[in-house]
């Protein structure tokens, strides 16, 4: 190797290693000018799209929910927003005008099925009036009371002068049917007799017209019980 060649070769390495340096220095701006462009463009563009997602906000704190079972509409509140409470305490009261209006209508009804089943079992019992429950006895001043008592008695009365009514027509109905049976068991007498009557009849004249034809010894016995028989028969 030549004196000539040792001096290049330090010279190429240098050129190579300057080489290397502008290239990552380039890059190293490309890459900081794309991170810059970006963020930039990410701060001022508006963006026309954007996701959607289910979800959720609960306050800080330990609220709780406190609703009643069947619902109903709230007549008096007597928490507020920070009060310390325990078990048992009154929160809310409801209004009770619909649910006294719903008992006072259920009452009603249950006053009227005691007084039904008050009537239906003196009109099983064949009483001559309703003993009336003594839950309603005591309170027969109301006057929605005396009204479902008097109603009941009233159809009470009205359906025992139907059965009544119902058991005197049958009554007819069975004298009526007794008396066509005697008649027609006098009218099968009747027919019984004239039968025999004429039964007899045909064969008396069978006897005493074969006994007058007849020229036996007997003949004269025979004439003789034609002669009553005709008289019996005349009579």
């Amino acid at each position: 190797m030549t004196r000539q060649q040792n001096d290049t070769l330090p010279s190429a390495e240098a050129q190579v290693r300057r080489s290397l340096s502008r290239h990552l220095m380039a890059g190293t701006a490309l890459i900081a000018v794309l991170v810059l462009g970006a963020g930039g463009w990410a701060v001022t563009a508006n963006v026309a799209g954007a996701v959607i997602a289910r979800g959720s906000i609960v306050v800080d704190s330990h609220v709780q929910k406190v609703q009643h079972v069947a619902g109903g509409v709230v007549g008096e509140l007597l928490a507020r927003d920070g009060d310390k409470v325990e078990a048992g305490d009154v929160l809310v009261r409801l209004d009770s005008t619909l649910t006294r209006a719903n008992l006072a209508v259920v009452a009603r009804e249950m006053e009227a099925l005691s007084a039904r089943k008050a009537r239906l079992q003196a009109e099983r019992d064949g009483a001559a009036s309703i003993q009336v429950p003594p839950a309603l006895a005591a309170r027969l001043d109301e006057p929605n009371v005396r009204n479902i008592i008097d109603s009941e008695q009233h159809q009470f009365d009205m359906r025992r002068i139907a059965r009544d009514g119902q058991k005197a027509q049958l009554g007819e109905r069975i004298a009526q049917i007794e008396q066509e049976i005697e008649g027609n068991l006098a009218q099968q007498r009747a027919n019984a007799q004239e039968l025999t009557l004429a039964h007899t009849n045909s064969t008396g004249h069978a006897i005493c017209g074969s006994a007058s034809s007849s020229r036996s010894p007997a003949t004269p016995n025979w004439s003789a019980r034609c002669r009553s028989w005709k008289r019996f028969a005349a009579s």
